[in-house]
């Protein structure tokens, strides 16, 4: 039976140098066959091995706080805490988490999937220990361009303030999804990198070595005090400066290094940061050569996919087709370049092209700029990490009613990344914020236009759609029957089905539209004339035409969107309805777990048996 199988946080403590070498190879082989099958984080969870096994060898962690940022590199942390047995169960409904979960297991100790957290949530448990006078200790592992997140920094500013006891582990590999960028990470690379560091220590070296009997001793002992040394001879790092000692780097793939390391900075009574080097995809070559690739995977199917070309995709090449005669279209996005499909937009157009890093605010707000100056600036960010740049959304672009177009991918359900990463209420946020104009396309196809209206436009402007589709090839039928409701407005279109006496209307946004055909093709069977809406332009709503719905005779209208209900799109055409019952599908609770998109939106009852269900115990037919 092997190593793993049996593992704990004693047993750990205990492995020789050659057990603990076959652990860590079954670690990685577990991973890259697991992941493999599931999907997930790879090349930073390969990365992080040595990291995670150094951390479980010196913490007592049935009293110890261990809290990963992001939480994406948190797989090993589960394998060695009792659940790696479950590791094929992984992003899989009712299995492991992607990231870690309290409920999951006593050793998570706050749930993440955001960047930057981590070091704010550590100093609070760490300051109400110094409260309560208990003795824990609190580590906290941040890295992949995390500390160059807003939030991370106040937490490090506030650290020297407080100076509780807090060791940080800074898993620096050089990579947030891409590449990093920014002043940040180039003065991290001078501190790893110091030549004057270098210099003196060769100096030091041969002087030592040059004093007879003394001098070999003594360079053993410098060796061993590598820290003191540096600390000596170079000015304080910023680290420092915020009154957050220093320690590093160290190598990431060394875990009597960093046990040691992590040993000492353990002892002492103030926040602490270990420099830990590390390498993304270490131990899989493809992941070391391509750990962009190879961040987040999908999981192997043998089966052929139908699915379409992805909104993703469709995003990319609109941005690229506009940008080739609209000169002044600039792109940024938040260390997501592929994730949000601006790679092509990068290659082509680098000048106008912006990673700004792990910094959604700082992103929303430097569109914000370039807008004044007469650029046309397009922010590709996930939905739900948006919801960040809340205030710079309403205060900066809003209040200026400056073109700055927000273009919202995984907006809605995300399944196997779970209830961290679902994108469900930016409806909410964003038609909320003055002069906003909000879409939300059913079809990959119909991003071109909007893009080209929305970069057109005079006002701030956002564009909502999903992780990916999959089309049928009722899906299509559908989108040939549409009509638009109005010459005036092509992103509203309706299709009528069925005969029947009974008439009704079902109004849907975006992707839902696929979901409200299904269950108008079910009422159709059961005697009624069905209306299918949809809608594409959710803000600012159109009310003349929209109000003209009131004439048609409806026994119900029913809205449909995957997005919270309250203050979301159907309770603002309830309002404009006043001649017949209105009732709103949509997610009542958002915060649930990891499955397919298909099962999460049954359970909201979003789906088409879902509509199908409450349209049939209003009617009571």
């Amino acid at each position: 039976m092997e190593l793993l199988d049996n593992i704990n946080n004693t047993t750990l403590k205990e492995l020789t140098d050659s057990e603990l070498s076959a652990l860590m190879l079954q670690i990685r082989e577990r991973l890259i066959q697991n992941v493999a099958n599931t999907g997930g984080h790879l090349a930073s969870n390969l990365g992080v091995v040595e990291l995670t096994v150094a951390l479980h060898r010196v913490l007592e962690l049935d009293e110890d706080k261990l809290i990963w940022d992001t939480g994406h590199q948190s797989y090993v942390h589960k394998m060695l805490t009792e659940r790696g047995a479950l590791l094929p169960t992984l992003r899989k409904e009712g299995g492991l988490a992607g990231f870690p979960k309290r409920s999951e297991s006593k050793y998570d100790h706050y749930d993440t999937g955001h960047t930057g957290s981590s070091i704010s949530a550590a100093l609070g448990m760490a300051h109400a220990r110094d409260i309560s006078n208990e003795d824990y200790k609190v580590a906290v592992v941040i890295g992949d361009g995390a500390l160059s997140e807003g939030v991370a920094l106040e937490g490090l500013n506030n650290c020297g303030e407080l100076s509780s006891q807090l060791l940080i582990v800074f898993n620096d590999n050089g990579m947030s999804i891409s590449k990093n960028v920014g002043g940040f990470a180039k003065r991290l690379t001078k501190m790893r990198t110091s030549s004057r560091y270098k210099l003196t220590k060769s100096r030091f070296k041969k002087a030592f070595l040059s004093v007879p009997l003394v001098g070999k001793p003594l360079m053993k002992f410098f060796d061993r005090s590598k820290d003191a040394l540096r600390s000596l001879f170079l000015p304080k790092t910023m680290f420092e400066e915020f009154g957050v000692t220093y320690l590093g780097p160290v190598d990431g793939h060394n875990v009597e290094d960093m046990s040691q390391i992590f040993r000492k900075a353990l002892e002492l009574n103030t926040p602490v940061l270990v420099h830990v080097r590390t390498v993304k995809g270490r131990g899989y070559e493809s992941a070391e050569y391509n750990p962009e690739k190879y961040h987040s995977v999908r999981a192997y199917s043998s089966s052929k996919s139908t699915t379409c070309i992805s909104f993703t995709q469709a995003f990319g090449d609109a941005i690229c087709h506009i940008a080739n005669s609209n000169k002044g279209v600039a792109g940024i996005t938040a260390a997501m370049c592929t994730g949000t499909g601006l790679d092509k937009f990068s290659k082509l157009y680098n000048e106008r092209f912006f990673d700004v890093g792990i910094s959604e605010q700082h992103a929303v707000t430097f569109a914000a700029g370039l807008a004044l100056t007469g650029m046309r600036p397009v922010v590709a960010i996930y939905s739900s990490f948006l919801q960040r740049s809340v205030d710079q959304i309403i205060s900066d672009v809003c209040l200026q009613r400056l073109p700055v177009v927000l273009c919202l991918d995984h907006a809605g359900f995300v399944g196997e990344d779970g209830e961290t990463h679902h994108g469900l209420f930016d409806i909410s946020y964003l038609t909320m914020a003055p002069y906003m104009r909000v879409y939300a396309p059913a079809f990959p196809h119909e991003l071109l236009p909007m893009l080209e209206e929305c970069i057109k436009s005079d006002s701030p402007c956002a564009i909502r759609y999903p992780k990916d589709i999959t089309l049928t090839e009722d899906d299509s039928l559908l989108n040939d029957s549409l009509k638009p409701i109005s010459n005036t407005e092509p992103f509203i279109r309706e299709a009528r089905l069925g005969n029947g006496e009974r008439k009704i209307c079902v109004v849907a946004l975006g992707v839902m539209l696929q979901e409200a055909y299904k269950a108008a093709k079910r009422l159709c069977g059961q005697g009624f004339t069905v209306d299918v809406i949809e809608v594409g332009v959710i803000s600012p709503s159109s009310t003349n035409i929209l109000s003209s719905l009131n004439t048609r005779g409806y026994e119900l209208l029913v809205t449909v969107e995957e997005g919270i209900i309250k203050g979301g799109f159907g309770e603002g055409l309830r309002s404009i309805i006043t001649a017949c019952p209105v009732i709103t599908v949509g997610v009542e609770n958002p915060f649930i777990p990891q499955m397919s998109v298909t099962r999460q939106r049954e359970l909201a009852g979003i789906d088409a048996e879902g509509i199908y269900g409450k349209i049939k115990g209003r009617l009571g037919f």
